[in-house]
């Protein structure tokens, strides 16, 4: 087994691409509508529970505020000592830190998941023919694209898929979904994956 260009074994569903490295990831009509369709009610459900952390961080927040302003009140009423007030307000505030972490956190949401969704499974459906009539400059960066290593298996090149061709190839591989479904919505939700749409613009 020999590497080139640094590429590696495709899922552990099976070591072999079953076709072209580009026709492996490349959906067909029917298939990609479900993915669409899954793939959205997966965020719709996170969303959901996502809203309601952070309605609970929030709430935590503004009771640490409270106490916080409580804590002052206590201070000038001469009702606590200076070391408890120093050692409440350093809990306090670490307090706040770290819930303002979380939020900040919880926040950071693709807003154009829908779009970017749709542009990505309609990219994987033309992919193939969009090979299949590229020059060779063009099908060399389109398969840069696509893997970021190959190794040679007897001779044939077996690609490391790049996110998200790597959820597609190990779903059509393993005819089972379910496993890549929230990977693949969380990539799409949490990383938004507005670089990797605009490498593939040319194709």
């Amino acid at each position: 087994m020999a590497a080139f260009s640094g590429l590696r074994t495709l899922t552990s569903c099976s070591p072999l691409a079953p076709g072209p490295a580009v026709k492996g990831i490349t959906l067909d009509k029917a298939t990609a509508e479900w993915l669409q369709g899954a793939l959205l009610e997966k965020a719709k459900s996170s969303l959901e529970v996502q809203e309601k952390r952070l309605a609970v961080l929030k709430t935590s927040y503004e009771k640490i505020n409270n106490r916080i302003s409580r804590l002052y009140d206590a201070k000038f009423d001469n009702d606590i000592p200076e070391e408890g007030f120093i050692a409440k307000e350093k809990e306090y505030q670490r307090q706040l830190i770290e819930i303002k972490a979380q939020i900040e956190g919880a926040q950071r949401t693709n807003p154009n998941f829908l779009e970017d969704t749709q542009r990505t499974l309609e990219l994987s459906k033309r992919l193939q023919p969009l090979y299949v009539k590229a020059n060779y400059e063009e099908k060399a960066k389109i398969l840069q694209l696509i893997a970021s290593n190959y190794t040679l298996v007897d001779v044939t090149p077996v690609p490391k898929y790049r996110k998200p061709f790597s959820f597609i190839a190990e779903g059509l591989i393993c005819s089972n979904w379910l496993p890549v479904l929230d990977d693949f919505r969380n990539w799409l939700l949490a990383e938004a994956p507005h670089t990797f749409l605009a490498e593939m613009r040319m194709t």
